[in-house]
């Protein structure tokens, strides 16, 4: 329903503001957590995309194991 993905992305846009009112710059979620997959998707990360040809567009969603980058074999 996305209720746990809007208090995420509040709480990480508080961080970010406090970070830039302190002058520091801001810390970014790696984008192996769902913090990060998330924040990655909505600010234009499913952008890139070599196989998908044509016109792209925002499609808002909860975060999904779609939206993690490719795990690596050890």
């Amino acid at each position: 329903e996305g209720y746990v993905e809007s208090a995420a992305i509040g709480l990480l846009a508080g961080r970010f503001a406090a970070a830039e009112r302190l002058g520091h710059a801001p810390s970014l979620p790696p984008l192996t957590t769902a913090f990060g997959a998330l924040l990655n998707h909505i600010t234009g990360g499913h952008l890139v995309s070599d196989d998908e040809p044509g016109k792209r567009s925002f499609q808002p969603m909860n975060v999904n194991f779609g939206l993690f980058p490719p795990v690596e074999a050890p």
